[in-house]
């Protein structure tokens, strides 16, 4: 993925408009630092890409991936 530009960013949450094969996307990222458990982050995270993975509309983005990675003591969840 190529991010392309920050479309919107609000609390610990950026999204992106990126590039995936030639097609348009968008790249969610949020990092929470901190005392975080990686479980309590990923109960909204799955919620959130179970429900992305059910829609269909063309003015909601496809769900391509997501991931959860753990950096230290920050938690970061992607959603493209």
């Amino acid at each position: 993925f190529q991010l392309v530009e920050l479309r919107s960013e609000f609390d610990d949450t950026r999204i992106y408009r990126a590039v995936d094969v030639n097609s348009n996307i968008s790249y969610r990222v949020r990092s929470r630092q901190g005392e975080v458990d990686a479980g309590s982050v990923g109960t909204g995270f799955d919620r959130d890409v179970r429900v992305l993975q059910q829609l269909t509309h063309p003015g909601i983005p496809r769900h391509v991936a997501h991931a959860r990675l753990k950096h230290g003591d920050v938690v970061h969840t992607y959603v493209v």
